[in-house]
């Protein structure tokens, strides 16, 4: 997760630089942070963040212009204002804020917030970029499935994009374990959400594909599943 802090004060950017790490690393999520006090700089990096949070009276800017700026160069940014002062609520609606935090922040408050912020995104939007592979952000809901093929890794994705690179299944494996990716066979990963049934030779995916099974993955991908099932009911 690729988190901007867009503010001058450093004491409120070590505060919430705190809260961010006892967030994620109680989660074991990995996270980047890269905090910037000029808007100018900032744009470069926005369409690869996740988040941002943004001091909406402390820089010599309009909070409001810079956060719509922001939301144009990237339709899935979650936007935090933060400010002394609640009058500047109605600007954060204004432009389209996911969260309004009030300094100084509060530990209790900020953890609740964020966590319910964070919660439907993650499932979403979490991704990573890899310019090797692809341009722009690959989000792990749109992996159907992995092949390891030639010293290379496929990533086959739901809307037909095939991305490859050269690298490991066992890299992978590690990377996609905490998205309800399992192993089939020697080569495939799969994407338990476009898992539609299986039997005892094949996974079956959505839009027709079919995955090898080999029986010393059966059990991995029994457990998987049922696990889904229960999440769903």
């Amino acid at each position: 997760m690729r988190i901007i802090i867009y503010e001058d004060n450093e004491d409120d950017v070590k505060l919430l630089k705190y809260y961010l790490r006892e967030f994620f690393h109680e989660r074991k999520i990995k996270y980047e942070v890269k905090v910037y006090t000029h808007s100018y700089r900032m744009y470069d990096e926005v369409d690869r963040a996740d988040v941002v949070f943004l001091d909406i009276e402390g820089l010599n800017e309009n909070g409001v212009k810079v956060a719509q700026m922001m939301r144009r160069l990237n339709k899935e940014l979650l936007i935090c204002f933060v400010t002394r002062f609640s009058k500047y609520a109605l600007d954060g609606y204004r432009a389209s804020a996911n969260r309004y935090f009030l300094k100084p922040l509060k530990r209790d408050v900020f953890m609740k917030e964020f966590a319910s912020l964070m919660k439907d995104y993650l499932e979403i939007y979490e991704g990573f970029v890899d310019t090797d592979m692809y341009p722009k952000k690959i989000y792990y809901k749109d992996i159907m499935y992995v092949h390891y093929y030639n010293r290379k890794i496929w990533l086959y994705m739901s809307d037909g994009r095939v991305l490859s690179r050269f690298d490991s299944l066992k890299h992978w494996k590690e990377q996609l374990k905490d998205h309800l990716f399992v192993q089939t066979y020697k080569s495939y990963l799969v994407n338990m959400k476009y898992v539609s049934d299986y039997d005892d030779w094949n996974v079956h995916l959505h839009k027709g594909v079919d995955i090898p099974l080999s029986r010393n993955f059966r059990k991995e991908l029994d457990e998987m599943y049922f696990e889904l099932l229960r999440r769903i009911l």
